[in-house]
């Protein structure tokens, strides 16, 4: 029975942190439904390098636990195509989530990723996953310290934005990558297809391009973020 079940009240993030460092990744998740129901927990991924570690471990240790994909309509045709390898060699419990229509017509008329690139992550990837942060108490995602100067200021457990109720799980954060590749490689995961020809990271395919890291992502742009894990400028387009 978890400590929401229990209505006893949960312990601070600082002893989250704490409890949970020392702890290996597959730990770290197992142990998380000792504080949280599965349909309290939101999942996302963007099925992008990096993704397989941290799905192949919620199917291990909670097989139907629902995992959320947004699918901002402007992802490479590789990467859907990861997608459902992944979906079928994991067995996930996936949901997809989209934008509507007009949001996708509008974005696709207008270019907003070329010329409002925050305002373009907002409407397709950051507002179709609102409604479902309200409905949970508790987001796992799979980022790393290595990825961004900004994860690297993050703990395993991080507090909510403003306005947000929903507590961060980043049971990942602090793996360099060496280590993903190594449990990748060790559990035969399949790598996505665009990092076998050189992209670093992959996003949405308008704002990828092929290089190191994620200096591929929003080339050429002070902009490192979609905005899901930060916050970003939302009121530059109107």
């Amino acid at each position: 029975m978890t400590y929401a079940a229990q209505s006893v009240e949960m312990p601070s993030l600082e002893m989250l942190n704490n409890k949970f460092l020392s702890l290996d990744i597959a730990d770290r998740i197992r142990k998380l439904y000792d504080y949280f129901d599965k349909e309290e927990v939101l999942v996302t991924t963007s099925f992008g390098n990096n993704s397989a570690t941290l799905l192949q471990l919620v199917s291990q240790v909670k097989p139907d636990q629902k995992v959320h994909f947004i699918n901002t309509g402007f992802h490479f045709p590789e990467t859907l195509k990861y997608k459902d390898q992944l979906r079928r060699l994991l067995n996930l419990n996936l949901v997809e989530l989209s934008p509507s229509a007009q949001i996708h017509e509008m974005t696709c008329h207008r270019r907003l990723w070329e010329t409002h690139p925050d305002s373009c992550c907002y409407l397709n990837k950051i507002l179709p996953l609102e409604p479902l942060k309200e409905r949970h108490k508790v987001w796992m995602s799979g980022l790393t310290s290595f990825q961004t100067a900004n994860r690297q200021m993050m703990q395993i457990f991080e507090p909510s934005f403003v306005a947000e109720k929903i507590i961060r799980f980043n049971p990942l954060i602090n793996r360099t990558e060496a280590q993903i590749r190594e449990f990748r490689q060790s559990h035969k995961l399949p790598s996505h297809p665009l990092e076998r020809q050189g992209y670093g990271s992959v996003g949405c395919e308008p704002c990828t391009t092929c290089d190191k890291g994620r200096d591929g992502r929003w080339k050429g742009q002070s902009k490192t973020e979609c905005g899901l894990h930060t916050n970003i400028n939302t009121t530059e387009f109107s």
